[in-house]
């Protein structure tokens, strides 16, 4: 039995560099459309698509991890700042601008979405999907407008952020809730009915 233990730590010993390596390797791959500090941690379960192909439409800052899905299409320019964190399954996808400040928490099965991703026409949509199979995004009207994510936010799971939004400077945004309009600084929101909007206390 101590003979096995031995074995086991050995392997261990030898693995991990290895396998620290492939996932550095698996981050890296993604960081080609990427301008970013080197000290950006991509976990393996993260997930990056910038269709510009120009990596100053993707701009991530430092001590930043992410875990969850970028997609930037054609016309779309994501940032984010420093000491921000994004987690599985977390989804920010871009057709105008996103802009999230530093600090910011997002938790996972967040959704971010500055667009429609579709046409609101069945047809055109339906035309806009066969162009996806067959060449990838197109540079069509997603109907996108900005969202700006201010410094010290915290988005809690299942969140959906969507188009024209700013989110003000040290608000908490619930689990499952849904923003559809700007929120001022400082703000808890729920998605209780009889409390949808609370100020935080701070000291200035």
């Amino acid at each position: 039995m101590k003979l096995l233990r031995f074995i086991i730590k050995i392997f261990a010993i030898i693995l991990t560099p290895i396998i620290n390596s492939w996932e550095n390797q698996k981050g890296n791959k993604f960081r080609k459309g990427i301008e970013c500090d080197k000290n950006v941690k991509l976990f393996p379960s993260a997930l990056i698509n910038n269709t510009t192909k120009v990596s100053s439409n993707l701009i991530i800052k430092g001590n930043t991890w992410i875990e969850g899905h970028i997609l930037v299409f054609p016309n779309g320019k994501v940032e984010i700042g420093e000491y921000c964190f994004m987690g599985k399954n977390s989804k920010i996808w871009s057709a105008a601008n996103i802009i999230i400040g530093n600090r910011v928490l997002i938790s996972h099965n967040v959704n971010i979405l500055d667009n429609n991703s579709h046409p609101i026409d069945a047809s055109e949509r339906h035309q806009d999907y066969k162009l996806i199979i067959k060449k990838g995004f197109q540079n069509i009207d997603l109907n996108a407008k900005p969202i700006i994510i201010e410094d010290d936010v915290w988005i809690g799971f299942n969140a959906t952020i969507l188009k024209g939004v700013t989110i003000g400077k040290g608000s908490i945004i619930g689990a499952c809730a849904v923003i559809t309009k700007d929120v001022p600084p400082n703000t808890i929101v729920t998605t209780k009915f009889e409390n949808v909007y609370r100020t935080i206390d701070v000291a200035i």
